[in-house]
Order: C-alpha cells, then sequence, then structure tokens
C-alpha cells in the first residue's frame, strides 16, 4: 500500500506541476511511451519479433524498445500524425481496405501513407476516423480489445466514449517536456487564451496551466473551432486547472458552433463576489457553455455540433452549465400543443452530437444539461449535487430528446433531477408536448424531498406528452415510486417504465438529505478513533489518493457537516452496525466513484 501511495503521490505531483516548465517545444519527430492507467503501456513487442503484421498491444510498462513509439506530425496543417517503429514499419489499423475499420485490430506495417496508418492525439487519447474529408475525425479511437487490459491484449479501433480504457498519455522517452505535435499550445492568461483559439486550427490542443487560477474578463464568447481542444489534465485526485468568469453578460462563457470539439479534465466556475471586485447577483441566466447556434432571422440552423464536454467541474454558475441547441425551432405554445396532430416523425435511433460526460455539476442555479430546440444530447456517468432546478432538462420542442445513463444526483435540495418540460402554460411548462424521445436508465437518486417554490417535487416529472415516448429504466431511487415519479402525458403509455428501484436506503442518504446537521457534534475522540479510521479505508480504496472531489465538496458543505470526518462517522452511525468499516467504504465507492 505504502509503494501505491508512493506511486500515487508521484503522479499527482506531475500532473500539478504541469504547467511549472517553460512553454513547451513542439516535437515533429520524436519518439514517446504511450501510458494508459494500471501502468499499461502501448507494446509491439522485442525486436526480435517485429514483422509485417505483428500485433500492437498493451503490456506492463517497462520502458523497452517495444514501447518506443516514434510520432511524425504529417506537417499538412491536421496536426495528424504517424505512429512508427523506427524507420522500419508503422502501426496501422489491420483489415484488406486502406481505411480504418472499426474493430480492426493495430499491427506493424510497411508505411504507405493510407487512412489506416493516420491518427490524431488530444493529450489522452490515440484517436482514429473515417477521414472523409483527408483528416482524422474524431469517431474512434484506440483501446484494448474487448475492454480487457491484462498484458498482450491487442489494441483496437472502437467508438470513442473518453473512457479510461481509451486513456493515453505521451511521455518523450528522452525525459524532455516535448509534446507530441506542434498543435499544443499552453495558455496561462485570457489573452494568451485568444490568441490561442484566434490562431489555432483543426488538431490544435489547448492546455491551461493548472499553477494557479485564471480568469475570464470579457463580456463575449470564447468560440471554440472544429477539431480543436480545450484541456486540462484532471485525474485521481488532481483537479484540474481552474478558469473562473467574472462578467454579467448573459453570453455563454464558450460557444461550440463547428464540429469535433473538446472541453476536458479543468474547472470552469463562474461569477461571484469574493473573486469578481464590483460583481453583483443578477437574475440573468449567465450560462457556462453552449453547444448549437442561435437562430438568425431567416437563416437555417444546423443542428448541434459533434462535440464532446467532458471530465470537468462546472460549477457556481446563475445559469446553465451546459446548453445544447439543435436545428428545430424552440417550443411554440401557441403552435405545437397537441401531440395527435402537431407532431413530426424523426428517424429512429436517434443520432447523439453532443455528449457530456463524466463531469461533476455543483452549486449550478438553473440546469446542469438542457437539451432544446430539437437537440438530442446524451448525459451520462455524470455526478450532480445542489442543482437549484433540473440536473438534466429538455425543452418541449416536438423534436427535442436525451439520453441519460449512469448519472448520480446527490442534490439535497432543488427541484426535479431529471424532468422534460411542455409547451403550454409558460413559466410552469406543464402541459402540451413534451419533446420527442427520452432514454432514461441506469440513473441514481438519492434524494428524498424537493422543495421548488414551496412546492414537493419528484425525482422524475414528465409535464406534458412526448411525440413518441419515454423510456425509464433500470433507475434506482431512494423514494417510493409515489414520490419519485410523476406524468402529466395524456397518454399514459408513452411513458414506459420497467426495472426500476424504489425506496433504496444507504449510509449516503445522510447526505443526500442534510440529517447530518441535526445530529449532536462529535468529540475529539469520535473524530480520532472511528471517523479518521472511516476515511483511512476509503482513501484506501481509491489507491492510497485523496477522496475523489464529489466527496468532499458533500463533505464540506455546511448543511452537511464542516469536516469530512463528521460525515465518516455519520455514516457509520447511520449504517447497520454488522457491517464493518471496510465495508462502509466500500459501498461509499460503489456509490461515489465518479468517472475521472
Amino acid at each position: 500500500m505504502r509503494k501505491l501511495a508512493a506511486a500515487c503521490a508521484g503522479f499527482l505531483a506531475l500532473m500539478s506541476n504541469a504547467g511549472s516548465r517553460a512553454q513547451p517545444q513542439p516535437a515533429f519527430d520524436r519518439e514517446f511511451y504511450f501510458k494508459m492507467l494500471g501502468n499499461r503501456c502501448l507494446d509491439f513487442g522485442g525486436e526480435a519479433y517485429w514483422s509485417i503484421g505483428s500485433p500492437v498491444f498493451v503490456y506492463t510498462c517497462n520502458g523497452s524498445v517495444a514501447q518506443r513509439v516514434r510520432v511524425r506530425e504529417l506537417g499538412d496543417g491536421t496536426h495528424d500524425v504517424e505512429l512508427r517503429v523506427r524507420d522500419l514499419y508503422c502501426i496501422g489499423v489491420r483489415g484488406r481496405s486502406r481505411f480504418i475499420i472499426l474493430a480492426g485490430q493495430l499491427e506493424l506495417q510497411a508505411c504507405d501513407k493510407s487512412p489506416r496508418q493516420r491518427f490524431a492525439l488530444d493529450g489522452d487519447s490515440i484517436l482514429a476516423g473515417r477521414q472523409l474529408s483527408g483528416r482524422v475525425t474524431r469517431d474512434y479511437a484506440v483501446q484494448p480489445q474487448g475492454g480487457i487490459t491484462n498484458s498482450r491484449t491487442p489494441l483496437a479501433i472502437a467508438p470513442r466514449e473518453v473512457s479510461d480504457l481509451e486513456y493515453f498519455r505521451a511521455y518523450p522517452v528522452d525525459g524532455s517536456d516535448a509534446r507530441p505535435h506542434s498543435g499544443f499550445v499552453f495558455v496561462s492568461t485570457e489573452a494568451e487564451l485568444d490568441s490561442a483559439i484566434a490562431t489555432g486550427g483543426w488538431g490544435s490542443v489547448i492546455e491551461i496551466d493548472p499553477r494557479a487560477p485564471f480568469r475570464i474578463a470579457s463580456n463575449d464568447s470564447k468560440f471554440l473551432k472544429a477539431g480543436s481542444t480545450l484541456r486540462g489534465y484532471r485525474k485521481h485526485a488532481f483537479q484540474g486547472p481552474e478558469v473562473f468568469r467574472c462578467s454579467t453578460s448573459d453570453a455563454p462563457a464558450f460557444r461550440i458552433w463547428e464540429e469535433d470539439v473538446r472541453m476536458t479534465g479543468f474547472q470552469l466556475t463562474g461569477p461571484s463576489k469574493d473573486r469578481c471586485p464590483g460583481y453583483r447577483d443578477t437574475e440573468g441566466d449567465i450560462p457556462a457553455i453552449q453547444a448549437g447556434q442561435d437562430q438568425v432571422p431567416d437563416q437555417p440552423l444546423p443542428s448541434e455540433p459533434r462535440a464532446i464536454v467532458d471530465h470537468m467541474e462546472i460549477r457556481g454558475w446563475h445559469g446553465t452549465a451546459l446548453t445544447v441547441r439543435g436545428a428545430g425551432p424552440s417550443r411554440d405554445y401557441k403552435v405545437d400543443d397537441d401531440y395527435k396532430t402537431d407532431c413530426e416523425p424523426v428517424p429512429l435511433p436517434r443520432q447523439v452530437r453532443t455528449r457530456a460526460i463524466g463531469n461533476f455539476f455543483h452549486h449550478v442555479d438553473l440546469y446542469g444539461v438542457n437539451s432544446d430546440r430539437g437537440a438530442y444530447a446524451l448525459a451520462q456517468g455524470n455526478v450532480a449535487y445542489r442543482i437549484h432546478n433540473h440536473v438534466i432538462t429538455s425543452d418541449g420542442a416536438k423534436k427535442s430528446g436525451y439520453a441519460a445513463y449512469d448519472n448520480l444526483f446527490v442534490n439535497p435540495s432543488g427541484s426535479q433531477e431529471l424532468d422534460i418540460h411542455g409547451t403550454l402554460h409558460p413559466t410552469s411548462w406543464d402541459a402540451g408536448l413534451a419533446g420527442y424521445y427520452f432514454d432514461i436508465g441506469f440513473n441514481t437518486a438519492l434524494g428524498r424531498i424537493k422543495y421548488y417554490n414551496g412546492n414537493t417535487r419528484p425525482n422524475f416529472f414528465l409535464r406534458g406528452t412526448p411525440c413518441l415516448r419515454v423510456d425509464l429504466h433500470d433507475n434506482i431511487f431512494r423514494r417510493a415510486r409515489i414520490f419519485a415519479i410523476a406524468s402529466n402525458s395524456l397518454d399514459p403509455s408513452r411513458l414506459v417504465q420497467s426495472a426500476n428501484i424504489f425506496g433504496v436506503t444507504n449510509a449516503l442518504n445522510v447526505a443526500a438529505d442534510g440529517l447530518a446537521a441535526a445530529l449532536p457534534p462529535l468529540s475529539e475522540t469520535d473524530v480520532d478513533a472511528d471517523a479518521r479510521a472511516t476515511f483511512a479505508d476509503v482513501r484506501s480504496f481509491y489507491g492510497g489518493g485523496e477522496i475523489p472531489a464529489p466527496f468532499r465538496v458533500i463533505a464540506r458543505d455546511p448543511v452537511i457537516g464542516t469536516h469530512q470526518a463528521h460525515v465518516g462517522a455519520y455514516m457509520k452511525m447511520f449504517d447497520r452496525p454488522d457491517l464493518s468499516r471496510g465495508e462502509i467504504a466500500k459501498r461509499v465507492r460503489e456509490r461515489l466513484r465518479p468517472q475521472h
């Protein structure tokens, strides 16, 4: 355990010092190690085994020649690269076609400059794509075949999901600070960020300085370009760099209008009095990120862009963390209100273009993810806490919808976490149409009682009648069904419920309801003994590192308790007395493990 803790400490030191060096010089042709999690590296075997068709696989990192990948930038303005083995071979995708084949394994090939030997690097992924325009799109990523990370598991092409299976960091063999291509730019100020966005293009990777938060003061949105990545390296207990905004503008801090944009791995904080001199609270909607364009008179809108917002912490916004805006009209309570006459068919399955994956949304005063004007967004693996209105919602526009999977809601207050607006009765939006299709599954809602404007709210509320249906399945609700689910649908058959679990209770309900504040104070003896031992057990499940951010933020909230140790003791008090501290810690891990 000591060795593991030391390894974690070393990794965190590397992450936290990522910005303490000078501006990195681009490496156009240099050898790198590609490291996964769990001490696994990209490997192609010893030199004696190199030949055309030899497999490329994962193996324990050892610094040998079998793991030294020569990254050669193609120099055509795309920042795409070849992955070579010295001057002898190129790594490519197996198959008879010269193009990328989904599920195709990586192998050593004779270099022929074909699309199957062309890759893109965005800081923590090896990307491949259809390359219809001659550059690597962001459709596919390299990962161990079958999701197995045992040594010698072949590497293959799979649909991109920004999961840990796709996590590959490039480390220069020579120990320098070089990046794998010339598109990497390091920024420490708003001016540098503006310059990097303006001068960058397809394949650019903008790395945010983690040494100190930097402020965005402009009232104008930052428009991210096609194929670009804005990133930190948030991972494990390292929380990533922070960008905070000081503006009362109702323009989103960031706009994504173009294709294949990614925002990942950093903290994005809204304005506050303590950090923004002269700032005054506003009743306006100040959003963090908007994917999709606003309506321009007499001009058709494109659909929502193909974009990913992942593994971020978005907090402190008087607005929506992420709005996904489609090409359709907004809800119109004067026209589209009858599910029998006003709906239009939409091709199925719905194509997901904008995705919010593995984020931590908290202390947001409106919504977490909002899908509107015909958009169909994906919200997956997010943790949400203290969202004033809804964590995931949609307007009632007749083509709007969303897919919500694997999310964890631990709100102690606010309105329903899962929401679908109607098109009638402005402000309440509790009748009329309610979008087109919604797939909501594998989520956990721990809140017990929801209050909004003095009224009790459920965990899920269908406020109108969908044009097709809502599939609500395989979710866990702490509350009984009658309190967890509500529907105003005029056609009950359009809310399809299956395999949901209701009335579940466990130690974390203390945090969900804020009951810890009513418990008697702990003595120093309690804090030193049971509580600290409990948190030591929790840390052991995280490899000896710090407890992940969502747990720590909840623990510090004054409604629950001002000290992590208090929450640890409360968990022990409220859980079954026959469970050991290790079992309690295991349950905490299973419920609050973030997608970092």
